[in-house]
């Protein structure tokens, strides 16, 4: 996925034009490097790369596919990328140290991953996240401690050996599909 494939799929030639761009389904399986996409840095807000294969090479790759998204698109608001086969996601201190670093991210859909509760402590780099999908990702329950590391006011509900349920999502986003 390069800036050839977000201007054809947003039909514009200037990237002033590509203020949402969906590349779902496109077979992509790297990102082109982050200087190539950082040319819609100002402008790209809402970025849908579900159904690729992002996170198939992911953890042999020199940088992370999201660990390039958060350098390449400071501004990017909502990043859809569901069905992309993430096992991993970047440390919160590699999330962090990115220019961008995604801090204005508000919606981020990493639903039918292969990702397990351990990347929530990942995304607690993440200080405007309000929606978080994991849905379909081999999160059944969330420990307390790695809940709290990921979220600060955490109003889920606990069982007695103070875990939550993945299964209730609306109240505690950080723990399954909230949408």
């Amino acid at each position: 996925l390069d800036s050839r494939a977000i201007f054809a799929r947003c039909r514009a030639t200037d990237a002033a034009e590509c203020a949402h761009a969906t590349c779902s389904g496109g077979d992509f399986a790297r990102l082109g490097p982050a200087r190539d996409l950082a040319i819609f840095a100002a402008h790209l807000v809402v970025l849908d790369v579900g159904d690729n294969a992002l996170g198939r090479d992911a953890d042999v790759l020199p940088v992370h596919p999201l660990a390039i998204l958060a350098t390449s698109l400071p501004n990017l608001r909502r990043l859809v990328a569901p069905c992309n086969a993430f096992e991993n996601l970047p440390s919160a201190a590699s999330i962090a140290e990115t220019a961008g670093g995604l801090r204005k991210l508000v919606e981020l859909d990493l639903g039918y991953n292969s990702l397990d509760a351990s990347a929530l402590v990942h995304l607690a780099a993440l200080p405007r996240l309000v929606t978080l999908n994991l849905a379909g990702n081999r999160i059944d329950r969330i420990d307390a401690e790695e809940a709290a590391a990921a979220q600060d006011d955490d109003d889920g509900e606990r069982d007695d050996a103070g875990h939550v349920d993945s299964s209730l999502a609306s109240r505690d986003p950080m723990a399954g599909a909230a949408r």
